[in-house]
This record gives C-alpha cells, structure tokens and sequence, in this order.
C-alpha cells in the first residue's frame, strides 16, 4: 500500500502502529539515507537535552541489518551522539520503535510528514515541494483532490494555494534548468565542431612544413631527381614531383579548411548583429 492513506479530506493522519517504547544503545541507532532536511542548531538542542532532558523519543525502525533507522529525530540524535561522545550523558537512548516501511516511497513520505511541524525556510519548502512532486507521479492510485490540496500538508501551508506558489517555483526552476542545459548543449557542440577545424587547420600547416623539411634534405643530397614511380600517362615521376603534388594537394585542402572557418565566423557575426537588433 503507497501511503495516500496519509490523507484523509485534506488533512494529514497518521497510520503507524507502534511497536512499543524501548531503550536502545546510540551506536545501534543509524541516520535514515532518505532524509533531505538540513540537520542544524545543534548546539542549542544539546544545551536543552542536558538541561531538560530527552522530551521527545525518537521514532525508529529495525532494518535487515539490525539497527534501528530513523523516521523522525535525526536533529535529535545528532545532538545526542556528540553528548553521548563527550561523555555527558549515558548511550541509552529513548526510542519508539514502528513497524518496517511497507516500501521506499511511504518511507520518504513519513520522513516528510514527520518535519511538516518545523519552521522550515522558504528554500527548504521547495527542496520538499520538489520531492514531493516527484513522489506524486508514482503514486498509483492517485490521491484524491488536487495534487496542490496533497502537498500542503507536508509543507505546513494552510491552503492548497500557498503549496501552489511553490509548486510554481519548482516548475519555473525546471524549466529554467532544461533550457540552460539544452543551451549549453549546443554551445559545446559549435565550439567542439569549430575547434576540430582549427586543429585540422593546424594539422595541415604542420605537415605542410615536414613536406618542406622532407624537399630540403632530398635536395641536398640530390635525391630530387630520381624517379620513384610513374603516374597514369607512364610519365616518369621523381621525389621532386612527387613532393610538389602532395604541397599541391595539401595546399588545396587547407584553403577549403580556411575557408570553412571564414564562413562559419561571418555566420555567427550575422547572427549576433541580428539578435543584437531584435533585442
């Protein structure tokens, strides 16, 4: 079962069954990977734990491995695990143990619930928001009402409008997002595509002059003249020919490369004078 059973009308219950209240050692306690809510004020709940005690246990699961996961209380625990590690208090730990989570989602959802009594920040709200979304999309079924109506709860909003508020300010971020990632796409592209064409324009100029080291050393020791091979007319063909053909073949691509560059860099100056004046 998803756990839309947390709704009823438009108001939140819960639907844990407790397993009992225990005491349970800290180091068999262990932080719940699922919790994105900051852990802060640390300091401020250890002072208030040595000087009021522990007033709320901390709610807790046994997992497969046999410790005790959080679902509520984290900002707890971290401050008793420093008390209990500065010796100040004793590693004991008062706790409320709950049934195992039927599955992840109703598991990330209880955490949620759990922190929707917190003063949270505006920031904090649409980190929320944001999973909350992306829980509701795998709901199945569906919970009843509007999705805004659902995600108010959560967040501690009085009204199916103030959650849509921040329903807009995810969308907006993802659409935002998108945008930036498709832009950013093609500007790696293009410069991609135009620094391989600088590059074979240097390629070309660096083999031009081996060519020219190559006709150097044959001339100086009088290799120009001798013949190497025959073209297709049987014509006699020597290292100096040869080695003119290449620059010439060389030569002509590399002008097509210079060219392409020239043609691409007018292009782009046409689009900016555009969009420059569209603006």
């Amino acid at each position: 079962m998803v756990l839309t059973s947390l709704m009823s009308g438009n108001k939140l219950k819960m639907n844990r069954k407790p397993k009992g209240m225990r005491m349970i050692d800290i180091d068999e306690i262990v932080p719940n990977e699922n919790n994105s809510f900051d852990i802060n004020g640390i300091e401020e709940l250890k002072n208030s734990i040595l000087q009021y005690g522990l007033r709320k246990p901390l709610d807790v699961y046994k997992d497969e491995k046999g410790f005790y996961k959080i679902i509520d209380g984290e900002r707890r625990y971290t401050a008793l695990k420093k008390l209990v590690e500065a010796d100040k208090i004793e590693p004991e730990i008062s706790c409320i143990e709950y049934e195992v989570p039927s599955n992840s989602i109703n598991e990330r959802l209880q955490l949620i619930l759990a922190n929707a009594t917190r003063i949270m920040s505006k920031t904090e709200k649409v980190k929320i928001v944001e999973e909350l979304l992306e829980i509701y999309e795998q709901l199945d079924p569906k919970p009843s009402g509007k999705k805004r109506d659902w995600i108010a709860p959560f967040i501690g909003a009085k009204s199916g409008r103030t959650a849509q508020e921040y329903i807009n300010i995810v969308e907006r971020k993802n659409k935002e997002s998108s945008e930036l990632n498709v832009d950013s796409n093609e500007t790696e592209s293009k410069v991609k595509n135009e620094y391989d064409l600088v590059e074979l324009f240097k390629d070309f100029n660096r083999l031009i002059k081996t060519i020219e080291k190559i006709n150097n050393k044959a001339n100086e020791a009088n290799l120009l003249d001798i013949k190497i091979a025959e073209d297709e007319k049987n014509n006699d063909v020597s290292v100096g020919t040869a080695i003119i053909n290449i620059k010439r073949i060389i030569t002509k691509f590399n002008y097509c490369i210079q060219t392409t560059i020239d043609i691409k860099q007018e292009k782009n100056e046409v689009q900016t004078t555009i969009g420059e004046y569209l603006n």
